[in-house]
């Protein structure tokens, strides 16, 4: 890996970037000449603003502004701060946007859609709470979810709504309740696109080195003999194993290399661990692995292969978490002892598999109630730092295929990146690519003047830094 990447990458990440405890610290107008009491200065007017509201732990309220240690607070935690400093609509998306980097208020979840409107309307958290409860008796008939209505159209028909009094906006929702699927579409079809595009790139380049490593231990020649067996990985095994019995052995690394390829290769369905081989994953270091996590603000990461599939089945991951909800609310309206309802037991089992039936109501409200946390952890949202590293594998594809006749330009090459990259984020309500962000400036440096450097290059040089 060359030098002056790896020098200039670590020169970019000894800056200070945009993480939410300064944002927030600029938000207050905070003053002091150090950064502990600027941090102070900060903590003290929010409380101040906020009218002492209670909206987690202090300790925990404390660390949001840098005070002691630093902890990023969650999306739910940052839109109730929203309402407790009264924010304006335009503000309380800054908050999202630029303060946590993840997209604004998504009004194709019902829960957001309720909490955008409150805050247009000047309502609290607890009274937009109370109107999501109202929302969510709707929520107790089978629904099916439209997935073709954009992110776009919704946000132009809320705007065009927003302002209907409480009662006229809850039955608006009511009427289309079959939009708020919980999660947006476009993010959603972007991110299947960019890992179709990653996964049929992988797999060609897989096929040309297996076809050579075949070529070169004799398959093909082999099999050209042999007309009753097909290239398939069946017969590659099976030309491996005649090969040890005939004691023209291949060596136990290449047979491996061969196999494993193959493997890719021939596989029927596409995984996301070969996503997670691209992208995310890097060697070993000596005595351990690396952290999944790099730099301060927590956006330059590893992910695991479970993360990544919560990521492509957030419809499912949504449609579960809504079921859930009114099953435990329809249960709550039973005696405990009472046999649980056939028809929760048999929507429970389709997608959750549990091993039993319930018995009651109770043995089944304790069961779903215990799903139900876990499905929260489930239903994530599409963040910035989720597809900026595909939009970077994807846009270093598609710049080296559009160029293949011409010399690297790294001017070029940087700029088809950035545009390419602000096209997606503009479509997904995402902020633009910014120096001021830590995972924006690592992918940036990826372009040297000799070459292009790639996301597991990132993440190889700040492990070795860890």
């Amino acid at each position: 890996m060359g030098s002056t990447f790896e020098k200039n990458l670590l020169e970019c990440m000894s800056e200070k970037f945009l993480r939410f405890d300064r944002f927030i610290q600029k938000k207050m107008q905070a003053k002091g000449n150090t950064e502990e009491e600027r941090a102070r200065a900060a903590f003290l007017e929010f409380r101040k603003r906020t009218h002492r509201a209670e909206i987690a732990s202090l300790p925990t309220m404390r660390r949001w502004f840098g005070i002691g240690s630093y902890h990023r607070p969650s999306r739910e935690q940052v839109i109730h701060m929203c309402f407790a400093l009264e924010l304006q609509e335009e503000e309380a998306q800054e908050y999202l946007t630029v303060g946590l980097s993840e997209p604004g208020f998504q009004v194709n979840d019902y829960q957001e859609s309720i909490f955008l409107y409150g805050i247009v309307n000047s309502y609290s958290y607890e009274e937009s709470l109370a109107m999501m409860e109202q929302f969510e008796e709707s929520l107790d008939k089978e629904i099916s979810f439209s997935r073709n209505k954009s992110t776009r159209y919704l946000r132009k028909d809320f705007d065009s709504h927003k302002h209907l009094n409480q009662e006229n906006f809850l039955l608006w929702m009511s009427d289309h309740v079959d939009w708020f699927k919980g999660y947006s579409q476009t993010t959603l079809n972007y991110l299947i696109e960019y890992r179709k595009v990653i996964l049929q790139s992988v797999r060609m380049e897989q096929e040309e080195r297996l076809r050579h490593l075949l070529e070169e231990i004799g398959f093909f020649s082999w099999l050209s003999k042999h007309p009753k067996h097909s290239e398939s990985r069946e017969s590659i095994r099976y030309f491996l194993r005649r090969k040890n019995a005939t004691m023209q052995n291949v060596s136990k690394h290449i047979a491996e290399s061969v196999l494993e390829l193959a493997q890719v290769v021939y596989q029927e369905k596409d995984t996301n661990i070969s996503i997670i081989r691209e992208i995310f994953e890097v060697a070993k270091k000596r005595g351990g692995d690396f952290k999944r996590n790099y730099g301060e603000t927590g956006q330059i990461r590893r992910i695991t292969n479970k993360y990544l599939s919560d990521l492509f089945s957030i419809p499912l991951q949504r449609e579960r978490a809504i079921w859930i909800s009114g099953a435990i609310r329809k249960l709550r309206r039973l005696p405990e002892k009472a046999p649980c309802p056939d028809w929760i037991w048999e929507k429970a089992n389709y997608y959750y598999h549990f091993p039993q039936p319930f018995v009651s109501v109770r043995q089944a409200l304790v069961q779903l109630e215990h799903e139900k946390k876990e499905q929260k952890r489930r239903c994530i949202v599409i963040q910035r730092s989720d597809i900026l590293p595909l939009i970077l594998h994807v846009a270093q594809l598609y710049y080296r295929r559009d160029s293949e006749e011409k010399r690297y330009d790294v001017e070029t090459a940087k700029n088809y990146f950035v545009d390419f990259a602000n096209t997606t984020l503009n479509a997904c309500n995402m902020a633009p690519l910014s120096e001021k962000y830590e995972l924006d400036m690592a992918l940036l440096t990826c372009f040297q003047p000799e070459e292009m450097y790639t996301y597991p290059d990132v993440l190889e040089v700040l492990g070795r830094e860890e």
